[in-house]
């Protein structure tokens, strides 16, 4: 596999703003990505294109919607980021993820028809960026599901011209760039929607709201709303997942089951059910039929998304970066679980709202075990310490370790949550499992 490890040193080579920090005035142009796009003869034209931003939620509205949409009969591409264990598992064909063998080879493709200066011109994301969308157009896919890296109008997806768009919740992340109002954050998101296409919005809040309203009357672009066309009615959830319905313009899709626990899921699910019905309309290539969405519901998952690992006691992990999700999370597993203690494992990045994700984990958490991620960006687990204001918080020096301390201060009938980063849920991820991959 030497070719496979050299298309990873490779990669290595371009700028890579996920390892270093996204700051203002970061060198994020599309221009430089359609360029290289006519260097490639435009693959992302040879597909139909579905595209997701949004802060919370967007992974697994993009996973729903794949497996919806492969399900129904067409090739489908995903596209996701960031990956917890492999780099090949932002690149997924038909629920697969990409192999190494396909992943080298158009790594070297790339480098063929870019040249051997594109490292210096591209950032790493914007060489996956193309590295998927060429794949995909190999694979002959019949549609692509893009999920925006930060934000959406200077995201290197945004070159595509996408059918259907979705806006997942949007609340506060990536302040430093996107800006430090709901209204700027939600501009810059907004940004994907394109003239003509289909825009489904999940609930959001008043400021939000507003700004992709706005956007959708100025490109000429249909709004459905979730919680209003579209919704989800709860009917049994636990540790195992949720049973519910999905309630759409065109009818009622019964007792679907996630395997991902959390009764939220059910919102991204219905988000997702209402794009498909979308490209159904707009491609006429999409069959959906109610068993065939039960199915594909059942069968989507993404990891580290309160993704239970082990039990007795439970381990729970999720990426949680930011106060909004912190908060979501906390309050599903509250209403989810039952346990008698939480212990809670967690670390950051420098750049995510710390203060306010510490202040919702520790309405929860009975116990605190801080510690560093394995990025350069892992904020200080001492400043982390510091957010919270009660009882007794134990610093870890790797997350291996936080977890031995965790079980020893655990019961059968305790639950740890490892959540404040998927740096983090990623590490905790491959312990439990007992696995690596590269």
């Amino acid at each position: 596999m030497k070719k496979y490890k050299d298309a990873l040193l490779y990669l290595d080579t371009f700028i890579n703003y996920e390892k270093k920090g996204f700051k203002r005035g970061a060198d994020l142009d599309l221009g430089r990505v359609r360029a290289a796009l006519r260097k490639l003869s435009r693959p992302e034209r040879r597909y139909v294109s579905v595209h997701v931003a949004g802060t919370k939620g967007k992974g697994s509205v993009s996973a729903f919607t794949a497996s919806i949409l492969q399900r129904s009969g067409m090739k489908t591409g995903l596209y996701t980021s960031p990956h917890l264990s492999t780099t090949r598992e932002r690149i997924r064909f038909n629920g697969r993820m990409i192999g190494k063998r396909d992943f080298a080879e158009a790594v070297f493709f790339l480098k063929k028809k870019l040249g051997n200066d594109a490292n210096s011109k591209l950032t790493y994301f914007e060489i996956m960026t193309l590295l998927a969308m060429s794949y995909f157009a190999f694979k002959k896919s019949d549609i692509a599901i893009f999920e925006t890296g930060m934000g959406g109008r200077l995201d290197a997806t945004n070159v595509i011209k996408p059918v259907v768009c979705c806006i997942t919740p949007i609340s506060y992340d990536h302040t430093s760039v996107l800006g430090r109002s709901l209204e700027k954050i939600a501009k810059e998101k907004a940004a994907i929607i394109k003239r003509g296409s289909v825009c489904v919005s999940s609930q959001q809040k008043a400021g939000a709201l507003k700004v992709i309203e706005e956007r959708c009357l100025q490109v000429n672009s249909r709004l459905i709303l979730a919680g209003r066309q579209v919704n989800s009615v709860v009917k049994d959830f636990g540790p195992r997942g949720t049973l519910f319905d999905i309630i759409t313009p065109s009818g009622r899709y019964r007792n679907l089951k996630t395997k991902m626990p959390g009764k939220f899921q059910t919102e991204n699910a219905a988000a997702a059910v209402a794009i498909c019905e979308e490209v159904r309309k707009r491609t006429d290539r999409a069959e959906l039929t109610e068993s065939d969405v039960r199915r594909a519901v059942g069968k989507a998952f993404i990891a580290a998304r309160m993704e239970v690992l082990a039990s007795a006691p439970f381990i729970v992990i999720d990426g949680a970066q930011n106060a909004a999700s912190a908060e979501k999370i906390s309050n599903a597993v509250r209403e989810t679980f039952n346990y008698d203690k939480l212990v809670l494992i967690t670390a950051f990045c420098g750049d995510k709202d710390i203060k306010g994700s510490c202040r919702a984990f520790a309405e929860i958490a009975d116990a605190v075990i801080v510690t560093r991620a394995r990025t350069p960006r892992s904020a200080n687990p001492v400043k982390i310490a510091s957010c919270f204001s009660r009882g007794k918080v134990i610093i870890a020096e790797s997350p291996g370790e936080a977890l031995r301390r965790a079980k020893e201060i655990s019961g059968k009938k305790d639950l740890i949550l490892a959540a404040g980063s998927l740096y983090l849920a990623g590490e905790i991820r491959e312990i439990v499992k007992g696995r690596t991959s590269l």
